[in-house]
């Protein structure tokens, strides 16, 4: 058994695609030399069109038609491997890694044509792998035991813990950093620190009664206490993204010229509420409730939960719902001498658009108080293509405009726009855009 490399070349507006097919426990007879021709690269799609609490986006995936010249027997032979074992999948511009992924686990991922020997596979993302592991194993056997002091070994900055989450099985040299732009702070000991600094401890998250069903939820949740959307670039970074502006953020404008004349509009439709439960240490029934907005419900259910936002939150750091006094921690600062220090409660603020501060509160609180002045309200979604200006011949265009970069265009100049879906299509160089207010 080996690992047998299909090495597949493309030359787009933007730039030469090499891709790379690498199939584990091969069997393939003598592993031959395969030159295999680009017949089709698909439309690459980032970020999420229609689901708007999906708050991790990532280059999505793509289709790949390709051409081989074998005898019968050795076609045969290369799509059984291709079938029946994991086939990773690197790809290159001009050099530069933008994607790493996998062939799709299904029995959809790959159609043949057996005369003409062309070959379609399905690719996804490598993320996609996180909604199978569940965190109340500790798969990664963590130390989630309780501890009389904060250590390296039991906390853990969650920058750094993100970027270990998305280098573990399933996934495979997944990303090469994390760059956290949250605008939100905590207080300690007379100093303000930003997320950076921020820690929480392992047991928070994988202990046996965690309510999380997977490292997606994990992640999700770690996004929502910083009410921040996070994507993968293709840079392979991962970017944490306050969902309101922050200026800085900054933004990019767009020339008019670069934009289509047929727009679409569509609208988000505002929640009826939210739901959030926070943490409470106290045994069986470990989270209080606070809601905001409408909730009905029948019988104790929600009558429509398509329509409530629902948020879970392990570090409070500040009074429990309906509280005002007491309070629980669950965030913790790792100083300048590389001390860890519980943050104080309700001493967590955001910085205003304006470069202002908002008042200090609760970290839960800020965050449920951010996220439902976006959710509350109908907002509008633009739809509309992007032409590129290139540079040296080549269009940057793939990479110029990414779900995490806030926006203007030219003639809409007191608009600001923020993706939540792209899709680019190599051979034509356009991105279809649906974008926010």
């Amino acid at each position: 058994m080996s690992t047998m490399q299909i090495e597949i070349h493309g030359y787009f507006p933007a730039g030469e695609l090499k891709i790379l097919l690498g199939v584990y426990n091969s069997s393939f007879p003598d592993n031959p030399t395969i030159y295999p021709k680009l017949i089709k690269m698909g439309d690459w799609e980032v970020g999420n069109e229609d689901d708007d609490n999906d708050i991790y986006q990532y280059p999505a995936g793509f289709t790949l038609d390709f051409k081989t010249d074998l005898d019968d027997d050795d076609f045969i032979n290369l799509v059984t491997d291709l079938q029946a074992n994991t086939v990773i999948v690197e790809v290159t511009k001009n050099g530069d890694p933008i994607f790493d992924g996998s062939v799709y686990n299904s029995e959809k991922s790959m159609t043949v044509d057996f005369r003409k020997q062309i070959i379609s596979l399905k690719i996804v993302d490598q993320i996609t792998g996180l909604k199978t592991v569940d965190p109340r194993t500790n798969p990664y056997n963590y130390n989630i035991q309780d501890a009389t002091s904060l250590n390296a070994g039991n906390t853990v900055l969650i920058n750094d813990l993100i970027m270990d989450l998305l280098n573990r099985p399933p996934m495979f040299n997944y990303i090469n950093g994390v760059v956290n732009l949250c605008n939100y702070q905590a207080h300690y000991n007379g100093q303000y620190y930003g997320v950076n600094s921020w820690c929480v401890m392992y047991k928070s998250y994988f202990s046996p009664n965690v309510p999380y069903t997977s490292i997606s939820d994990v992640l999700r949740s770690l996004l929502n206490t910083m009410c921040c959307k996070g994507y993968i670039g293709f840079d392979r970074k991962f970017y944490i993204v306050p969902r309101n502006y922050s200026p800085a953020l900054g933004f990019k404008t767009i020339p008019n010229e670069n934009i289509s004349d047929d727009w679409s509009i569509d609208i988000i439709r505002k929640m009826l509420g939210l739901q959030a439960f926070v943490f409470n240490d106290t045994g069986s029934n470990n989270y209080d409730e606070y809601d905001l907005g409408t909730l009905d419900k029948t019988n104790g259910d929600l009558t429509y939960p398509d329509l409530v936002l629902q948020m879970h939150f392990e570090i409070p750091v500040g009074f429990l719902p309906g509280k005002t006094m007491g309070g629980l921690y669950g965030l913790f600062i790792k100083t300048s001498n590389g001390s860890f220090q519980y943050a104080e409660l309700n001493r967590c603020r955001k910085i205003m658009p304006d470069g202002t501060f908002s008042n200090d509160s609760s970290l839960w609180l800020l965050s449920v108080n951010d996220l439902w002045s976006i959710s509350s309200i109908n907002r509008p979604i633009f739809g509309f293509k992007i032409s590129p200006t290139k540079t040296n011949g080549y269009s940057d265009l793939i990479t110029y405009l990414r779900t995490n970069d806030f926006f203007k265009i030219d003639s809409m100049p007191n608009r600001l726009f923020l993706p939540r879906w792209l899709s680019y299509s190599w051979n034509d160089d356009i991105i279809d855009v649906k974008a926010n207010q």
